[in-house]
Order: structure tokens, then sequence, then C-alpha cells
């Protein structure tokens, strides 16, 4: 059987994305915080200065939630690694 992970880009951003995932790898989540020099779980959660839909903070927040969402389904799957990923803008 043939596994393929497939993850969006830049355009399917949303308020909310990601919820859970900062909470389960929150090491991830606070070294991320230390490279962008915010806090990527406010930004993706509750977006409160309305900067999710700018290319600068787009980018880095679906990478962080597409790394995390990997990681999940890994856990979810016992380890299987996908035959194929694909995904837009990164």
């Amino acid at each position: 059987v043939m596994a393929v992970f497939m993850f969006p880009g830049q355009g399917s951003q949303k308020v909310g994305m990601g919820q859970g995932l900062f909470e389960k790898y929150q090491d991830l989540t606070s070294k991320a915080d230390a490279i962008l020099g915010y806090s990527i779980a406010e930004l993706c959660l509750k977006d409160p200065n309305g900067e999710i839909v700018q290319t600068q903070f787009t980018q880095p927040a679906m990478y962080v939630v597409d790394c995390l969402t990997y990681l999940n389904k890994l856990e979810e799957t016992g380890g299987k690694k996908p035959n194929y990923t694909l995904g837009h803008s990164l």
C-alpha cells in the first residue's frame, strides 16, 4: 500500500490551524518561537494583529504547522513514513 502525505500551502492559512499540535510538540514550538521572534501558536490560533495573511507570517506558519502535522501523522501511522510527500508553496 502506497502512502502519500499532502500538505497545503499559502492561501489555505486560517486562524485556528495547528490546533493541538503546538501543545503536543512544545519543545519544537518553543524552538520555532525563538527563531521567529514571536509566538507561532498565538499567530496561528488567535492572530490578534491580523498578520496571518501577510506572506512574511504565512510562510513560516505554514511550514511549522506542516512539519508538526508530519510528525503527528508519523505517530498515528506507527512511524510508517510515506512513499511520497507533496505540497504547495514550500
